[in-house]
């Protein structure tokens, strides 16, 4: 592989890296905001308040969102740096 092909490949894979991510992110964010609306007293389903369930979707949805949240900030500034 040559140094040419060896760097188009780095940037590429930078790039669906920082793509991947940042849907990541945008689900995690509608799924965050589905499990609050699912828990509010307006829509209350019963399947998320009653019990653990809902309290225990939300800190998943929390953690992992912190964690891509951290996955991202170290990844998108090597890709800008291209």
């Amino acid at each position: 592989m040559s140094a040419t092909e060896r760097q188009l490949a780095i940037t590429t894979h930078q790039m669906a890296l920082d793509e991947a991510l940042d849907n990541a992110l945008t689900a995690l964010y509608r799924a965050a905001r589905s499990i609050t609306v699912l828990t509010h007293k307006t829509i209350n389903d019963s399947a998320y308040v009653e019990g653990p369930q809902g309290a225990d979707v939300a800190s998943f949805i929390n953690d992992s969102l912190r964690n891509v949240r951290a996955a991202y900030a170290i990844a998108h500034p090597i890709r800008e740096n291209i």
